[in-house]
């Protein structure tokens, strides 16, 4: 097992090797401890949200490397213009498949880089400025330029009271403040489909989680605070800060407390068992019954 403790410089493939509970598994474990195991145990591909979102968490926290990771799409050369003159074709919507395309990103300056298509390249800085314009990105910035903040470390620790290591990776944290933050990129920035986001996706479980696998280090470092800074991610890119409520804390906390005793369970059994394994009975929801009939 990893030593207790913050560990830097810990690529994310590397950090999902580590045998260790975390606030995903306890998310998953809502659905069923065969869910939480395969989940563990699989790799699980970006989609393009999660793709736009990581480059958005590299430009606005580690704008140094940004440029060494990714690079935007290159448009038609000149070359596959003339082709398509040539060919009489109506438009450019083959370049991306054409031996051309292929020829213009084997160059130095692609090579090794994440493409992103001009309209996400646009929209991840459109974000990343928007960020930097609330007042918690400018405090984010500030601490990042003077070194004061830790970003996308790896931490580790020992739960004593259920007897398991447990593990979470915050996106940045400020020691002196007392803070871990959580950048989001979404759809629903308001407080109302924000909130709706926070329980469809366990931003509470999480939030305690954190906070408390951060305060099991015995570096005497107290976080007390879990921050979103959320931005939209289409124009007009509103940012928002919030702080998760200590009500919905303490909530997540009684969540995951309950799912880390049965994954702790599971784990010294080595069996992760799937839902009940009995017949059930099952009606429509209330709201069906409510609704008259002819009004489907």
């Amino acid at each position: 097992m990893r030593d207790v403790g913050i560990h830097q410089g810990v690529q994310m493939q590397g950090y999902h090797t580590w045998e260790a509970a975390s606030s995903s598994a306890m998310h998953h474990m809502k659905r069923s401890p065969a869910y939480a195991h395969y989940k563990a145990h699989t790799f699980t591909p970006p989609t393009p949200a999660t793709e736009l979102g990581t480059a958005f968490h590299y430009l606005l926290l580690e704008p140094h490397t940004f440029r060494d990771r990714y690079a935007m799409q290159p448009g038609p050369t000149s070359a596959y213009l003339k082709h398509c003159a040539d060919k009489k074709l109506k438009s450019t919507q083959g370049w991306t498949r054409s031996p051309l395309y292929t020829e213009e990103i084997s160059t130095p300056q692609y090579v090794g880089r994440e493409l992103l298509k001009p309209f996400d390249w646009e929209r991840v800085h459109a974000m990343r400025d928007a960020a930097l314009s609330h007042e918690l990105g400018e405090v984010i910035a500030r601490e990042v330029e003077a070194g004061n903040a830790i970003i996308e470390a790896s931490v580790m620790a020992h739960d004593t009271e259920h007897d398991v290591p447990r593990k979470c990776r915050p996106d940045c944290l400020l020691p002196a403040r007392g803070m871990a933050i959580d950048l989001k990129s979404t759809r629903a920035v308001n407080p109302q489909g924000f909130s709706f986001e926070c329980h469809k996706y366990s931003y509470h479980m999480t939030a305690a989680w954190y906070l408390d696998t951060l305060n099991w280090l015995p570096n005497g470092t107290h976080y007390e605070h879990y921050a979103f800074l959320a931005t939209q991610s289409d124009a007009p890119f509103e940012p928002r800060g919030y702080v998760m409520g200590q009500f919905s804390i303490e909530r997540g906390r009684m969540e995951y407390q309950y799912h880390l005793k049965r994954w702790a369970q599971c784990k010294r059994d080595g069996v992760w068992p799937a839902g009940p394994n009995t017949i059930e009975e099952i009606d429509l929801p209330e709201w069906a019954f409510n609704r008259e009939i002819g009004d489907e």
